[in-house]
């Protein structure tokens, strides 16, 4: 409209100052700039208002996902806390602490006995059983020990880690075995024997891949009465060597419901009648068990003096012990 007006009044030979008609002419360029760039500006608003109104709407159905959502749904809106720092098979109330490691190996060896090993496969599934054997190994002095005359190496490195740090090694070069560190440079609990609580059908099908397909079934009290056998029934590998029982989420030990006096007799299911219920689902009566002491097993190059040292412990008349000791037996009832 300006720009027709300047024209006709050019071509009527109105006197204008030219350098007012070349001051007009930059306003007007200036005005269609202008009127060209805002529909642009207008549009930029109208999209920051459209991605606010999908960012609000998108805030709000991450809401309701928080609030509806299982730990199954396969969307979740991010949590501060991670799957890995929880364990639902744990019970802290009932899980043993750094202080019930940190004794001498005796005492250890003695008090883990009618104890709970826990163990949680990587399906999630939880294996468990009673210790009911145990040995003990005294660190340098002790001639049967891996840690004798205060020998260190990557393979018993566990041995000299904080109390309650598992040490699992090979012997023959297929079974494993698995041990408890104690207060004491080199010393630790080897576990011998455990009475099968929970998981005995996935139990069954660990042991059963070292056997012939033709081998009759697996008893209960079979399954882990002794260090390897229990370590295949718990898929207790190297991998497990150096783990921390007190803050592991694969494996642990438990309280269970057994007490200690001072005679050294222990609370505990009947061992024969809590076998037996197992296969018929029902519970076994509590009554007083002795712990035996007698030499410990697999030892024979040893020196006398500590191959007789009675370093065994078991639960008198539990069928799941490894190997007995009538002799001792009979001594402790006397």
């Amino acid at each position: 409209m300006l720009y027709t007006l300047c024209v006709m009044l050019f071509t009527k030979q109105v006197n204008i100052d030219l350098s007012f008609l070349f001051l007009f002419n930059r306003f007007v360029r200036f005005f269609k700039t202008l009127q060209q760039a805002t529909p642009m500006q207008t549009n930029s608003r109208e999209m920051s208002t459209i991605n606010t109104k999908k960012g609000l709407k998108r805030k709000s159905e991450c809401s309701d996902m928080k609030a509806s959502s299982t730990p199954s749904d396969d969307f979740k809106c991010h949590s501060s806390t991670s799957k890995y720092f929880v364990n639902k098979h744990s019970n802290d109330n009932i899980r043993l602490g750094r202080n019930f490691f940190t004794k001498p190996c005796v005492a250890l060896a003695k008090e883990l006995l009618g104890k709970k090993l826990v163990r949680v496969l990587d399906s999630g599934e939880r294996l468990s059983g009673r210790i009911v054997e145990t040995e003990a190994y005294c660190g340098e002095e002790d001639t049967a020990c891996h840690s004798y005359k205060g020998k260190k190496t990557g393979r018993n490195k566990a041995m000299f880690m904080e109390s309650g740090t598992s040490y699992v090694y090979m012997i023959y070069g297929m079974y494993h075995c698995l041990n408890i560190s104690s207060e004491g440079e080199g010393t630790a609990v080897l576990i011998r024997a455990l009475e099968p609580l929970e998981g005995l059908s996935e139990m069954h099908t660990h042991r059963q891949r070292r056997r012939k397909e033709t081998s009759k079934p697996l008893k209960p009290h079979q399954l882990c009465n002794g260090p390897g056998k229990l370590a295949d029934a718990l898929c207790i590998t190297k991998t497990l060597d150096q783990v921390d029982l007190v803050i592991s989420t694969s494996m642990w030990i438990e309280r269970d419901q057994v007490n200690e006096d001072t005679e050294g007799d222990v609370m505990r299911e009947d061992t024969d009648a809590a076998v037996q219920n197992m296969e018929e689902g029902g519970l076994a009566d509590i009554k007083k068990v002795k712990i035996i002491s007698c030499p410990r097993i697999g030892i024979d190059s040893t020196e006398e003096t500590w191959r007789l040292k009675p370093l065994r412990f078991y639960l008198c008349g539990n069928k799941c012990v490894s190997v007995k000791n009538k002799e001792a037996e009979t001594a402790t009832q006397l």
